[in-house]
């Protein structure tokens, strides 16, 4: 993940931070009290969702899927997490696998932009350990059009650096959702 990414990261977690003191100061200031409680929650639960993307022991690849949740919260894109397992036992070095990440959300976004997408749509990321625990596993689903999620030149080079890294990239259908994959190695032990 480069410089300017987290850059772009901070600045968008200010202006969120920003403008929820402001919503919360303007319900408090119309004497709306219990809606000012109502957001808090709500903001509370947002955040407490993305406490597993925080905390997945690889700075860099926690920054790429917060970065992309923001970009698709404008795309109107509803991001659902389920994260199982951190990567801290990943050997794939952290600004790699954050580019990495970068990229295979970039190909999810044009995917669903493909589709039609672009004002909606709904991407689910999964994260643990594969069958056996010798490997992480990264799942990012969504519903497009078939037509829609071909490999581009930057996903496929994607995949053969990630294999270099003893890692895979693939991507699965079933039925009108498709699935890219990203498995990566684990040390052991």
């Amino acid at each position: 993940m480069s410089v300017a990414s987290m850059l772009e990261l901070f600045s968008l977690q200010r202006h969120d931070f920003l403008n929820h003191l402001q919503v919360i100061s303007g319900l408090i200031q119309l004497h709306k009290e219990e809606q000012a409680r109502e957001y808090i929650r709500k903001v509370a639960q947002d955040i407490k969702r993305l406490r597993g993307i925080v905390h997945l022991g690889i700075p860099e690849a926690a920054a790429a899927l917060l970065l992309f949740h923001h970009r698709a919260a404008e795309r109107q894109i509803a991001v659902d997490y389920d994260v199982r397992s951190d990567l801290a036992a990943c050997p794939v070095p952290g600004s790699k696998l954050g580019e990495i990440i970068e990229l295979v959300l970039q190909h999810v976004a044009a995917c669903l932009a493909a589709a039609g997408e672009s004002g909606g749509g709904r991407l689910s990321v999964s994260i643990d350990e594969a069958e056996g625990g010798g490997a992480y596993r990264l799942c990012f689903s969504f519903a497009a059009g078939a037509s829609a999620c071909g490999w581009d030149d930057a996903a496929s080079r994607t995949a053969a650096e990630l294999r270099r890294l003893g890692g895979e990239l693939e991507k699965a259908t079933a039925g009108e959702r498709h699935h890219v994959i990203l498995s990566l190695p684990k040390h052991s032990g």
